[in-house]
């Protein structure tokens, strides 16, 4: 995953671009990249790029990158940050890890039956997805059976059940543009309002017509990637395919959606670290600090396997997530630990500011584990 992409997402609300979703589709002749962070150039393949590399192509040499929804021919000859051909005229934004104290809600406490979906997401009009709304929270080991209620504009809904998880079967629609939520109690009186009541929100049927448009608009442009002149006989994986329309999701608020696809990669078999990644941070910026450590987990072992800058980079990143959401959900040692460990990677990568900022996290949690 992109580093500076990575590192943006949890701190801003919801406004990824799929712009900054960039992928070399294709290249012929002399071309090398010099990874960000990097003093060195090295021959160019297929795969993810960094907003910072840059592309250096020699006389008759090509290389096609794929940014969002169009694609960049890069010129040749000539020296190329990939940001400047992708995003030409972007305000570049200087990012910096989260505050001090880090993040303070939702330690998604296990025995209560906290609401995992939907969560603090948009969701398509079932007129445009036909699909119904599932209500899914966190199973309580001595609950037998859960309360779901259902509140917001015009829909007073109620519903008994004895599994985590129930399709939503009201009369009363939703109604475009209004908020609703989520409270789930379990029969032993652990409620889910006692850490947080998520809410959710349904697009009109424009919009959401509008985005699966532009769903299959992508689609076409992965699946036209065959009849490109470069590297015609290759395909884009099927990971990159699941990656590249969960960010169009995540661009438009549709973290259910986003997630849901990532999910169905995973079990696919995926064991691409940047799909695990990106669902690491969608967990954490809805609230699901457990399920996104999970994820996280996995990608830094999958980073850990290679040895490229990119991932290296990336791997940092994500060890400093993971001492995010100890921290939130209240394992301190192992906090501190994982923001050790992303001290080091980032001063082993000479990045000193993140290093700096990094040992304020230290220094706060030091006295407290």
């Amino acid at each position: 995953m992109l580093l500076a992409l990575g590192l943006a997402t949890i701190a801003a609300p919801v406004s990824a671009q799929l712009a900054n979703l960039n992928f070399i589709l294709g290249i012929s002749g002399n071309v090398l990249i010099k990874r960000v962070g990097s003093g060195n150039y090295q021959r160019a393949s297929k795969g993810w790029v960094n907003v910072a590399d840059r592309l250096r192509l020699d006389k008759d040499s090509t290389a096609m990158v794929l940014c969002g929804f169009r694609r960049w021919k890069v010129p040749s000859p000539g020296e190329f940050v990939v940001e400047d051909g992708c995003n030409p005229g972007k305000k570049k934004i200087k990012i910096r890890p989260g505050s001090l104290r880090c993040c303070t809600r939702n330690p998604n406490n296990p025995n209560i039956p906290y609401v995992i979906f939907p969560r603090d997401t948009a969701i398509l009009n079932n007129r445009v997805s036909n699909q119904p709304i599932v209500l899914r929270w966190n199973r309580v080991a001595d609950a037998t059976s859960y309360t779901v209620r259902v509140s917001g504009l015009g829909v007073p809904w109620e519903k008994q059940v004895s599994q985590p998880q129930v399709v939503y079967d009201g009369k009363e629609s939703f109604k475009p543009g209004s908020r609703y939520w989520v409270t789930v109690t379990a029969d032993n009186g652990a409620s889910s309002s006692s850490e947080d009541e998520p809410g959710f929100s349904i697009l009109s049927e424009k919009e959401s017509k509008k985005i699966k448009a532009e769903i299959s608009q992508l689609q076409r442009i992965i699946s036209n990637t065959n009849s490109s002149n470069i590297n015609s006989n290759k395909t884009l994986s099927d990971d990159f395919k699941a990656f590249a329309e969960a960010e169009l999701y995540h661009s438009k608020g549709l973290n259910a959606a986003a997630i849901d696809v990532l999910e169905k990669s995973i079990k696919q078999g995926s064991k691409t670290r940047a799909v695990y990644q990106r669902l690491g941070e969608i967990y954490q910026q809805v609230g699901l600090n457990r399920l996104a450590k999970q994820r996280y987990l996995i990608a830094v072992e999958l980073a850990q396997k290679e040895q490229n800058l990119s991932e290296q980079q990336d791997k940092a990143l994500i060890e400093y997530r993971l001492g995010e959401v100890n921290q939130v959900i209240g394992e301190l040692k192992d906090s501190y630990k994982w923001y050790q460990d992303a001290q080091n990677s980032f001063r082993a990568l000479g990045d000193k500011e993140q290093e700096k900022l990094i040992q304020q996290k230290l220094d706060y949690l030091k006295d407290r584990v």
